[in-house]
């Protein structure tokens, strides 16, 4: 994959939520790992090179053993949630500032600290990534909350979103800085295969706006694996068809392979929720099925042809969406087909890098 892009000399960082890998570990096995692993790590660092792009994961270790510091910690965290200092994030990007020239932000709790080191005078550009905010968080706050991360966020060179609706509603909210961010899946890893279909459904997803509950209230008698952590169906009645698995980066793409179709329900959130499951699984060329909510991140996705659409929240036209696709091969393999091509066309791991590097600054 070639790209011609003036290199920066400056350094990107990417902030996220602690992982089980190590990123250096990453690069070395783009058989494992998507090039979307990481938000784009590899294709980053084989774009800008290895010392042009760092991962900060945001782990805070063991709890401390001392009381008083434990005691007071929680308060902070009562009070003032995700508005405090990391110390340790705070550490790193000060020590990490001169070379630093932007950082990319998906994990909350790196927002505050970040922004607050460039108020006082850390040279680097700050863009965040409000996932799911204006829905889930900015709701909770009170009006002097409010107030001060709006005042932050001016601050930041770049506010960026991932759907079409959270980026109106930011800027509605009085945010200047908005920008719309293109998410892309790696298509390499996500080829189509040849094998033979097997007869049952998959469905995928670990973010708490999956509606497994509508999909399990279809109650089509087919046999359905379910990929997803124990949390998100703990308190679902798990009928005897369904199968709940967990698996790697293969075996997800396995079941894409295997499943005549993958079903991926969503509740009616304006977060583009579910937006990377179905770019994977559309990228295999499977049929996806798939609810219409207010958290479109797209245009592109057209109901009848590279993909299904239903309503939120609606078990019998999720239910009849299912047994129509299952029950006609043609239209699977057409549905399916098209996907593949949407993807290759305006979601690749390529577009994504590309938005990243234009938003950012670093070209």
């Amino acid at each position: 994959m070639k790209f011609n892009i003036i290199l920066s000399m400056g350094k990107l960082l990417l902030i996220m939520r602690s992982q089980s890998i190590q990123p250096r570990d990453v690069l070395t096995a783009p058989y494992k790992y998507p090039g979307e692993y990481l938000w784009g790590y590899r294709p980053l660092c084989n774009l800008l090179g290895n010392k042009h792009v760092d991962v900060i994961y945001t782990a805070g270790g063991r709890p401390s053993k001392n009381i008083l510091f434990r005691v007071s910690s929680a308060i902070v965290t009562k009070f003032l949630g995700d508005m405090k200092i990391v110390p340790s994030l705070a550490f790193r990007l000060w020590r990490q500032r001169l070379e630093t020239e932007a950082v990319f932000i998906t994990a909350n709790i790196a927002v505050f600290t970040t922004l607050i080191l460039k108020l006082l005078g850390c040279g680097f550009r700050v863009y965040p990534l409000l996932l799911g905010w204006p829905e889930f968080k900015f709701t909770q706050m009170d009006r002097v909350k409010y107030r001060l991360w709006m005042f932050l966020l001016q601050k930041a060179d770049g506010v960026l979103a991932l759907g079409i609706e959270e980026s109106n509603v930011l800027i509605r909210q009085g945010l200047r800085n908005v920008q719309n961010l293109t998410f892309g899946v790696d298509t390499d890893f996500w080829a189509p295969s040849n094998g033979r279909k097997k007869d049952f459904i998959f469905s995928i997803g670990a973010d708490p706006s999956r509606d497994f509950k509508t999909l399990l209230a279809a109650n089509v008698e087919i046999p359905i694996v379910l990929c997803a952590p124990s949390e998100r169906v703990k308190c679902l009645s798990i009928p005897k068809n369904v199968s709940v698995v967990q698996g790697s980066y293969s075996d997800v793409r396995k079941w894409f392979h295997e499943a005549k179709i993958v079903v991926i329900p969503i509740m009616d959130t304006i977060r583009p929720s579910g937006q990377v499951s179905i770019l994977e699984a559309m990228a295999t060329g499977t049929a996806v099925i798939t609810t219409r909510t207010r958290g479109r991140w797209t245009d592109k996705l057209i109901d009848g042809e590279n993909c299904v659409l239903v309503s939120p929240g609606d078990p019998n036209e999720l239910r009849q969406a299912i047994w129509k696709v299952y029950n006609d091969s043609a239209l699977a393999a057409m549905i399916g087909e098209k996907a593949r091509k949407t993807v290759v066309e305006h979601f690749t791991i390529s577009h994504y890098v590309r938005s990243l590097i234009a938003a950012t600054g670093m070209k």
